[in-house]
């Protein structure tokens, strides 16, 4: 270094040593100044249930934590929508919250179809969590045809759903402390399957619930591994407004909840564990359906003890258990099923993966009008157990962003819940012996429900399919799913044998579906603007029909349903980061179907409106 250049140095030393104190504090501030970005909310994912068909235009990029485990996909995923169709709502999960710290969802369409969803993340640390958020979505002026219901019974569809959440997460030394509330209430009238004199009735449902959880980590001092526990606890209110007739109390429940489990490692690669669930809920109900109801009360419970052993390491990710359960007024008392997921990387891009599953679920008002808000106001449904649900399969995904899924498998199934069609079929009598049998495809005069009701029937068969997702760079998307169940005519002369096992795979669609296929395609032009066109199919649909085989007897046969054919489309354009305007169009073909026997589904309906980040 030459004496020039050394002589600069010490000059710029000194100069930085002349500099005020503030001055040198400002810097030192600038130069380690962390820059803190806003984080993706990861929603908490529920069980999967029969929801709306039609796709959500405008969906949010949520990072995923984790990839999932192929054994747990045991369905293609049914996404809610934001245009209304005849089926009911009830989210009940967290929404997927965008940058900012709020939104805001409104539109508004033909038969008078009104959606809102707003939320807002009141505190947003890194301890403690906290976000409030409501749903609406409500049909003022529906009037659609029926396959079932002459058009002069025909009125005016109408239902208003509302879902109220609170979400608090708080982070402690001990542990992690969860409080979910949910407060929902829906109105409707029947429009399906009624008598003259509920024509204009109108029908309330309430289901107001609390769950907390705790989890934490405890240290093994001996071996220093550590003990992961879990805790939940919850609390919930249902029921009906009003029962079918005048005066008289729809069916009310208390639910009890109350969970624990906990793993411990064993080592790097293994651990056991345990959970336990138990779940008591208290009823009050009519357990006749004719002149003399008899208002019941009654208390059911289901206790779940499912211990497990897991492993994994580069090749294998398995769980080894089994669930007993528990019953209390509810069908046998003990209850054994194998809970076992197995994947196994067979090479890069390809894994392979197997199911053995089952066990016993009890049935609540909360989950029956989830299904279908037209169920019958005074009943109790049966609980369903599955002795055995098998599903075996491969994953193929050695592209980049193009995966397919191929699978199939077999199930048990007792207390599956199939929607019947009460008397279509009637006797008349021409002359002394001689009988005749008519068989009524609509509601035959005199003999009409207000309600869709219910059959316990006992299910065993197989099913097939496949998924495919498929991601050209960031302005293009398919996703398509099928699946196939096949059902047998095990008709007799005297119908179904309801204490047998019928031939059929539940997909749990309540309608008898036993072919079910989606295709969606998300293109991304520009990045303001998303477009998506999709078709859903639902078919070889058949429920339960009561009918006379003699004068005197009823007996069971089967019904069957039109086809679902839905084709949609929809967009939405970004004019800021906050501000976006959307278009959803449902039903373009104008297909008429009924969801269930009596309850139609929306013929061709449009909806638009906005949305706000803020």
């Amino acid at each position: 270094m030459t004496k020039k250049y050394s002589i600069a140095l010490v000059a710029a030393a000194m100069a930085m040593l002349a500099l005020p104190a503030t001055a040198q504090n400002k810097s030192e501030k600038e130069l380690n100044k962390v820059i803190t970005l806003d984080k993706d909310f990861v929603p908490v994912e529920k069980k999967a249930v029969k929801k709306n068909n039609l796709p959500q235009v405008k969906k949010t990029e949520v990072k995923d934590v984790k990839a999932p485990g192929y054994s747990s996909w045991t369905r293609p995923t049914i996404v809610p929508s934001l245009v209304p169709t005849m089926e009911p709502y009830g989210y009940h999960t967290r929404h997927h919250f965008s940058r900012q710290n709020g939104y805001l969802v409104a539109g508004a369409g033909s038969q008078l179809n009104l959606t809102t969803s707003v939320g807002y993340r009141i505190i947003d640390t890194d301890s403690t969590y906290l976000a409030a958020w409501l749903q609406h979505n409500s049909t003022w002026n529906g009037k659609n045809g029926s396959a079932l219901i002459p058009a002069d019974m025909r009125q005016k569809q109408r239902f208003n759903d509302n879902l109220l959440g609170i979400d608090l997460k708080k982070v402690l030394n001990e542990g992690t402390l969860g409080v979910a509330a949910r407060a929902e209430f829906d109105s409707f009238n029947y429009y399906g399957g009624y008598t003259d004199f509920l024509r204009n009735t109108k029908q309330s449902f309430y289901n107001v619930s609390a769950d907390g959880t705790w989890e934490s980590t405890m240290l093994d001092d001996v071996l220093n591994t550590p003990l992961d526990y879990r805790v939940n606890f919850g609390l919930g209110f249902a029921g009906y407004g009003k029962g079918l007739y005048e005066g008289q109390t729809g069916a009310r429940e208390v639910q009890l909840r109350f969970g624990a489990g906990a793993d411990y490692a064993i080592n790097d690669i293994s651990s056991v564990g345990g959970d336990f669930k138990a779940a008591i809920v208290r009823l009050n109900h009519y357990d006749t359906p004719f002149d003399e109801l008899v208002d019941q009360r009654a208390t059911y419970g289901l206790f779940k003890l499912s211990p497990y052993y897991k492993i994994k390491n580069e090749r294998v990710d398995a769980t080894l258990g089994l669930n007993i359960d528990f019953s209390m007024n509810d069908g046998a008392a003990v209850r054994f099923s194998p809970n076992v997921k197995v994947d196994v990387n067979i090479t890069d891009g390809v894994v392979a993966y197997a199911n053995a599953l089952g066990g016993k679920w009890l049935n609540t008002l909360a989950q029956m009008h989830e299904s279908n808000r037209y169920s019958a106001p005074r009943e109790r449904y049966e609980s369903l157990y599955t002795p055995l649900d098998l599903e075996g399969g491969f994953k193929f995904g050695p592209f980049r962003g193009f995966s397919i899924r191929v699978f199939a498998g077999y199930g048990f199934f007792r207390g599956a819940l199939d929607a019947y069609l009460p008397i279509t079929r009637a006797y008349s009598t021409t002359g002394e012996g001689n009988v005749t049998v008519t068989d009524y495809r609509t509601y035959p005069e005199g003999v009409r429900y207000a309600a869709t009701h219910y059959r316990a029937i006992k299910y065993k068969g197989v099913k097939l399919g496949a998924e495919l997702n498929w991601k050209l760079r960031n302005w293009a998307e398919l996703k398509a799913s099928v699946i196939y169940a096949p059902t047998g005519d095990d008709e007799g002369d005297n119908g179904i044998d309801l204490s047998k096992y019928r031939k059929g795979y539940s997909l749990n669609y309540y309608d008898g579906t036993c072919t079910a296929a989606k295709i969606d395609l998300n293109i991304t032009p520009i990045s303001a603007l998303a477009i998506n066109l999709g078709v859903d199919y639902r078919g070889n649909r058949g429920i339960v029909a009561e009918g006379f085989i003699s004068p005197t007897q009823t007996g069971f046969y089967d019904f069957e349903l039109d086809d679902v054919w839905n084709l949609h489309a929809g967009a939405s354009y970004r004019f800021s980061a906050p501000f976006s305007v959307w278009l959803e169009i449902g039903n373009i073909l104008n297909r008429k179907w009924d969801e269930m026997p009596g309850m139609s589904a929306q013929k061709f309906n449009i909806m638009g409106g906005v949305a706000f980040n803020f």
